[in-house]
């Protein structure tokens, strides 16, 4: 049986890639692997008020892999210290929630934020810089005004790109037809323009994506609706809003996907619903850049 998304997501193949093309794209959605158990629950856990260092550390080490990649960021993050990190509960404390479950979605889907958005213009790990980037704004965000859950932003804003992966194939060619219809301000913003050529865009198809991941549905929210925050339920918005100012800081402070960076229309209405003023956006710009640059040195690109 197909979701309402699904139903969506075919329904547009009308007016822009051939059904057919829409049905193939589904099909590479449902041969992407699971996301494990174990980082799933690691999420659920970092965006409840459930959490516990011991729990957090039981889950890491019941799976070698991720326990590796955890040490391998904490003793990153250590380096100045003459001393190696060899406990995951030590490790835990180093990092914090966000590092820990940001480092943990890497290690499972590391090639797959990796790879080139050429639809996008973009290289090798752009994908990952700019949700990194975002995902440290959105929590930014989240602690700035009104009382928002930084860790459920953090996760969301890590995530809220995904659908790019896959729709960027189907951008590539169509380099003239989206350079004209942006000068010529026939679309919006970009994601006008991926329905223009695609019939869909990256936030339906990468709802789809964390669906079949079984993500829980606050992150599903929030990829689906980031460019369009009123369009989101009640309960989510505020988490979705502080993903959508997240994005367009990372855009602000240089760290896009290619193309696309600074072509989307800001909803203006995120301002009040988190109670941000101009002055804190200011703060938030030189706080969001400064804190990226120190977090992603953790990683190698090696």
């Amino acid at each position: 049986m197909r979701s309402d998304s699904t139903d969506s997501l075919l329904g547009k193949g009308e007016s822009g890639l051939p059904a057919v093309e829409i049905e193939k794209m589904l099909e590479r959605i449902r041969e992407i692997p699971p996301m494990p158990e174990s980082i799933v629950h690691l999420m659920e856990i970092s965006n409840s008020n459930k959490y516990f260092t011991r729990e957090f550390s039981a889950i890491i080490e019941s799976d070698p892999s991720l326990t590796a990649s955890i040490l391998k960021v904490a003793n990153s993050a250590y380096a100045a210290q003459n001393r190696e990190i060899t406990s995951v509960k030590e490790a835990v404390t180093i990092l914090g929630k966000n590092m820990v479950v940001s480092t943990a979605i890497r290690s499972f889907s590391g090639k797959f934020f990796d790879r080139k958005l050429a639809g996008y213009g973009g290289g090798g790990q752009s994908l990952w810089k700019h949700s990194f980037a975002t995902a440290i704004a959105a929590s930014e965000v989240a602690g700035c005004g009104k009382a928002i859950d930084t860790e459920t932003s953090f996760t969301a804003g890590i995530l809220h790109d995904v659908g790019k992966v896959l729709i960027s194939e189907h951008m590539s060619g169509h380099e003239e037809v989206l350079s004209r219809k942006l000068d010529e301000s026939t679309v919006n913003d970009y994601l006008a323009l991926e329905r223009s050529i695609l019939g869909t865009d990256h936030c339906e198809v990468g709802a789809l994506l964390a669906e079949n991941w079984k993500l829980p549905e606050a992150l599903v929210e929030s990829i689906r609706c980031h460019h369009h925050p009123s369009l989101a339920e009640r309960p989510g918005r505020d988490i979705v809003s502080a993903v959508h100012l997240g994005d367009i800081l990372a855009m602000e402070i240089g760290v896009s996907t290619g193309s696309d960076c600074m072509c989307y229309r800001m909803d203006r209405t995120v301002i009040d619903i988190l109670q941000i003023s101009e002055n804190d956006m200011e703060k938030l710009r030189d706080r969001v850049k400064s804190k990226y640059q120190r977090r992603l040195a953790m990683y190698s690109w090696g």
